[in-house]
């Protein structure tokens, strides 16, 4: 176990021998720090998208880091900021940025020198700067919800939307169903069965729909539905576990 440690430790010591030297001058963000983001990763961790969490658009975004809870860049120390580990591709890191051309030493330099100096960020949000959140979309269910004037043209309200949105679209609206049908659908969505002849016969002296709701819902029918249940016997007695079906009402 102690060579384990010993090993991980020295390939770790290597791959901080390795990265870039920071650049031995005075970083402006805007000139230096600010195109290097913008070119290789605003579009995955900016004002469109934050994958992992983790946006680097503003200064305190940037040093609050992402899902991972560690700090993406600590001001001062290059070295030990997590940022630079992954676009140097140190060991025991996903790399940045994960397709396309990784940062140059050159660029790692900069960005290096850059947090070792603090961190300044001598401009606005990258958001405000330049970079476009996705536009919203047009589709209904991301419309604010909102309470909408009822049109006039029908006494109920659905009606009323169904009949204005049909004038919109230049459709004629369907006749009115027979008084036998109107009963039929609503014994079926009352009571799930369809009405009896007599009941059928009757409803075509009717010409409004209060007494037809009354018939159905006074009926020996009413909340009525049938189904069947599968009523398991005593095992210990039978010693077989068979069912049997049965009906119920309820």
């Amino acid at each position: 176990m102690r060579d384990v440690t010993l090993c991980f430790f020295l390939i770790v010591a290597t791959a901080l021998a390795q990265l870039p030297p920071a650049a031995a001058r005075r970083i402006d963000f805007r000139n230096d720090v600010e195109p290097i983001l913008r070119g290789n990763c605003i579009g995955c961790h900016g004002p469109a998208a934050q994958q992992s969490g983790f946006r680097l658009d503003d200064r305190a975004s940037l040093l609050k880091g992402g899902n991972s809870g560690k700090a993406a860049v600590v001001p001062g120390n290059s070295e030990g900021s997590l940022l630079i580990q992954r676009v140097a591709g140190m060991p025991g890191v996903i790399a940045m940025p994960p397709v396309g051309q990784r940062l140059s030493r050159e660029q790692i330099g900069l960005m290096r020198a850059w947090i070792d100096q603090g961190v300044s960020w001598n401009a606005a949000p990258l958001a405000s700067a330049g970079a476009t959140a996705p536009p919203k979309s047009k589709h209904w269910a991301f419309q604010p919800i909102v309470k909408p004037t009822v049109p006039e043209s029908e006494p109920h309200p659905i009606d009323a939307f169904v009949r204005e949105r049909l004038r919109k679209e230049s459709i004629a609206p369907s006749a009115e169903a027979p008084r036998n049908v109107l009963l039929r659908r609503v014994s079926l969505d009352l009571i799930g069965l369809p009405p009896t002849l007599g009941q059928t016969l009757t409803s075509a002296r009717w010409t409004g729909c209060s007494r037809r709701l009354t018939m159905v819902k006074s009926g020996p029918a009413r909340g009525s539905t049938r189904r069947v249940m599968r009523i398991p016997t005593d095992t210990k007695k039978t010693g077989r576990g068979r069912t049997h079906g049965a009906t119920a009402s309820g």
